[in-house]
Order: C-alpha cells, then structure tokens, then sequence
C-alpha cells in the first residue's frame, strides 16, 4: 500500500507478525508503526541488492 519494495514490505511484516505473538488482545495488541521499526532496526541487518534497494 506504500510502493514498498517487496523485500522490505515482507521484512515489515514479519516484525510487526512476531511482535504481535508477544501480546494478547485483538487489534489493540497489534504494534504501531514507530515500534515494528525498532524491532527492524534492532533486530535485522538493512536489505541490500535486488530491485528494493
């Protein structure tokens, strides 16, 4: 939905899925945007080479 390249689109997702098993709750345990972020930058080396870079 934001012309995300694919390899970080798949990247966004799976932090925002793994943050979102620490919690319980519906919707109101999902992340926020600011948060899977973190997670991303804590936790994954940037994404290089292919078209998404």
């Amino acid at each position: 939905a934001e012309a995300m390249p694919m390899e970080k689109a798949l990247r966004f997702a799976s932090a925002a899925a793994a943050l979102k098993c620490l919690r319980f709750g519906g919707r109101l345990g999902a992340p926020d945007r600011a948060e899977t972020l973190a997670m991303i930058a804590a936790h994954w080396p940037p994404v290089r080479g292919g078209k998404g870079s």
